[in-house]
């Protein structure tokens, strides 16, 4: 018996379109033979959003998976609003998605602002044919996912609801 598993260009799109999975403007499609993660978007500004804030590739060892964002036909990327701002650009990418919760912004004497990025409080689950998992199945959060998947930017912080959540306000925050 032969044991073949997954690429993990294969087991990164399973990642994606668990992310995804619950955004009804945001369809994840792989081509393996082009090599290419293709996310088809309803939206023109989310596909605006969502081109700005994913990597254009990810290298799996000699391999080069491209991420393209497609919109759907018609819609317009005519861009209204300032790429610069990644809060509203995450917002714009995220809204309609159901694992997102809502992001706060908060201002810190001195320093940039802070975006908290919060999404729903569940276990992700998507296949990779793990073998120490008895289903092959990965197990995670959405905000591990959205920090693997979205690029890296000063400021903006990924994390998970909680059963009741307490919300801070810039005057709860001291430091030393």
């Amino acid at each position: 018996m032969a044991l073949t598993m997954s690429p993990p260009w294969y087991v990164f799109y399973q990642e994606v379109n668990a992310f995804f999975k619950y955004d009804p403007q945001v369809h994840v499609l792989y081509d393996d033979d082009a090599r290419e993660l293709k996310l088809f978007v309803d939206d023109g500004q989310k596909a605006v959003a969502l081109t700005e804030l994913l990597p254009s590739y990810r290298t799996f060892g000699n391999v080069e998976v491209k991420i393209v964002v497609y919109p759907a036909n018609g819609a317009s990327m005519d861009n209204c609003f300032d790429t610069d701002d990644t809060a509203t650009l995450i917002n714009v990418a995220l809204a309609g998605n159901a694992a997102f919760c809502f992001s706060k912004t908060v201002d810190l004497l001195y320093q940039r602002p802070i975006t908290y990025v919060v999404f729903r409080n569940e276990v992700v689950q998507y296949y990779t044919d793990d073998l120490g998992d008895y289903f092959g199945m990965a197990s995670t959060l959405y905000e591990d996912i959205a920090r693997d998947l979205l690029l890296e930017v000063d400021g903006i912080y990924f994390c998970t609801n909680t059963e009741k959540p307490v919300v801070l306000n810039s005057s709860d925050i001291t430091w030393p």
